[in-house]
């Protein structure tokens, strides 16, 4: 018998964890930083002390890892070490640490025994091209939560089984749920989740996965080039923070275009470092420059993408990832459909072309917001449920199955 499901997803922007104990219907999230910091001992002593002199920080703000010699902090607390940038390592390597700190503060938030051996059964997401490393990870994963020390404290984890996915595997499996396997395998069937680090791109056929592909081409690397190219010194969250929160605000607005005019955005005019005003709107108009020109780019390596693992026209397309605002102008004017979260409102734009219904995160953002109770959220963050969608449809696969080997077999009739 088990004692959680626990489903994970690393992803760049965040790590995304969902779990559940058998002996409840509900499911839970956490929400930690993907940043990763190989300490000393000394330096995360005086951290703590510095950090906890009053109140007490949420547990998955306070994450580190001990195993062996190394020591290593997780999320929020890696963040005050200046963490390097790690994304061009393999995702599923830094996954091992993230993975046991998610595991270690699920334990402790739930005051689990330190004492009994913690079981789980394990979900994870991966890149597509990182996926074949799904047994090497597995077998390490076992091996190191075998017994570790996260925060000072023993945990013993026995890991009954592991369920590895490409990206986007979940809304697939989402849509399968949803519309029944005979439906599924008469399908073309497009997954494409932009993510911070990585676009990943499924294709499904017959019942079946025919290609797939994940180059490292996230949001976070097209936030780069628009620094690169823009004049204020800017960083990347509050680029990013910008271009969401002004997406949001003008969402709002009936007249919103199809393609969003940047500089007419107060959260972009606040990028602007100048004070004389004439200074500021033509740093303004450059940041607006700079980030038009970095879509038309991306636009690009995502038509090349399409191209390449899409080969014949798709029957539906399933769209998912933080990005999506972003890129939601390119992909409805691709498919020539207005990107909707339910079936119903499958409509092309111009109706004397060929369309291809486009739906978002499977259908399924409402049902992911509704269970995991995301209410008081900012504009800015109201994509959780989009960013949970693949993670949360895992973790609904793995409950169903295991309900099913638990079931009491029927007595046959005398």
């Amino acid at each position: 018998m088990i004692d959680s499901y626990i489903c994970i997803d690393t992803g760049n922007s965040g790590t995304k964890i969902v779990y559940s104990f058998p002996e409840t219907n509900k499911i839970h999230s956490l929400f930690m930083s993907s940043a990763l910091a190989e300490v000393s001992i000394e330096r995360m002593e005086n951290q703590l002390k510095r950090s906890n002199w009053i109140g007490f920080s949420q547990l998955e703000e306070q994450a580190w890892i001990k195993n062996g010699n190394d020591l290593v902090a997780v999320g929020g607390l890696a963040e005050k070490f200046s963490p390097a940038d790690r994304r061009t390592e393999p995702k599923y390597e830094n996954a091992l640490y993230k993975v046991l700190a998610a595991i270690g503060v699920i334990v402790e938030t739930h005051s689990l025994s330190k004492r009994k051996q913690f079981k789980v059964q394990l979900g994870l997401l991966l890149p597509w091209n990182e996926y074949r490393d799904q047994e090497r990870l597995v077998e390490e994963l076992k091996r190191l939560s075998s017994e570790y020390e996260f925060r000072g404290r023993k945990i013993k984890v026995k890991i009954q089984s592991c369920t590895c996915y490409p990206e986007g595997g979940g809304i697939a499996i989402a849509r399968v749920r949803e519309k029944g396997g005979n439906w599924f395998k008469k399908q073309r069937l497009g997954v494409l989740m932009l993510g911070d680090r990585n676009c990943t791109g499924l294709y499904f056929e017959s019942g079946q996965v025919k290609s797939g592909a994940s180059p490292l081409d996230g949001f976070s690397f097209l936030l780069d080039r628009i620094i690169e190219d823009a004049p204020c010194l800017l960083d990347r969250e509050r680029l990013s923070e910008a271009i969401f929160t002004g997406i949001a605000q003008a969402k709002k607005k009936p007249d919103y275009p199809s393609r969003p005019q940047w500089q007419d955005m107060e959260s972009i005019q606040s990028l602007a470092t100048a004070r004389d005003k004439n200074l500021r709107k033509s740093e303004v108009q450059d940041i607006d420059r700079a980030i038009t020109m970095g879509a038309r780019e991306w636009n690009e390596k995502l038509k090349n993408l399409m191209g390449q693992i899409f080969p014949k026209p798709l029957t539906e397309l399933n769209i998912g990832g933080g990005s999506l605002p972003f890129f939601a102008p390119f992909i409805e004017e691709y498919f020539n459909c207005a990107i909707d979260g339910s079936e119903e409102g499958y409509a092309p734009i111009d109706l004397a072309k060929p369309f291809t219904p486009v739906l978002d995160s499977a259908g399924i953002a409402k049902q992911v917001t509704e269970a995991l109770q995301f209410k008081s959220i900012t504009d800015i963050e109201s994509a959780y449920s989009v960013r949970f969608a693949d993670v949360f449809s895992l973790i609904k696969s793995l409950i169903a199955d295991g309900e099913k080997l638990n079931k009491p077999k029927s007595k046959p009739r005398s």
